[in-house]
């Protein structure tokens, strides 16, 4: 359909006078950390509580064979910083990126998380397994509250839950088809 076909169809039709406004009701989460891991373990990742001082020792025991781990925080075993790296290509053979989350969300285990401090944003997703950093206060109930919290002047965030996903149309679910094959929360207790 040609621009001046498509104007004369729905040019003239007027925006709302009044803005559409929808408040969802919603029972408050009591016990948010019990909702977050079981809905993290719905999709596939793995939540894990760990005191800050135990941190290091609880990572590696879940990673003893990984050769190259990537983060950009000062962590004893990291062996590749990827703001060190000029092209994201080479980060290609990562066993392991580390990462922080700003906030985890209740009622379906995403994280939300933001480029300020990571250059690549291939560090999220070409890793074969994503372990994201995440303070145990900064759970929110729902989606609802998420959107609220993210800063629209944001260049670039993504929410994720899981490992990668896929399914065919004959309903044969492929792990890590396009990301991370496994995922792990450690939430932080300070």
């Amino acid at each position: 359909m040609r621009k001046d076909e498509f104007l004369k169809l729905f040019g003239g039709i007027e925006k709302p006078k009044e803005e559409l406004f929808i408040d969802i009701k919603r029972d408050k989460i009591e016990n948010r950390e019990e909702a977050f891991l079981n809905s993290l373990k719905l999709v596939g990742g793995e939540g894990i509580i760990v005191k800050k001082d135990d941190l290091e020792e609880e990572i590696l025991k879940r990673f003893k064979s990984a050769k190259k781990i990537a983060s950009i925080y000062p962590l004893s075993f990291v062996n590749v910083n990827p703001n060190l790296i000029d092209d994201p290509k080479e980060l290609e053979d990562i066993d392991v990126s580390i990462v922080k989350g700003e906030f985890g969300v209740c009622e379906n285990g995403a994280v939300w998380i933001e480029e300020r401090e990571n250059i690549h944003r291939a560090v999220y997703f070409i890793c074969k397994d994503l372990v994201i950093l995440l303070k145990r206060e900064s759970l929110i109930d729902s989606m609802h509250e998420a959107y609220k919290k993210i800063d629209p002047k944001t260049s670039y965030g993504v929410f994720i839950s899981g490992p990668s996903k896929t399914a065919d149309i004959e309903q044969a679910l492929v792990i890590g088809a396009h990301g991370a094959k496994s995922l792990k929360v450690f939430l932080i207790d300070e």
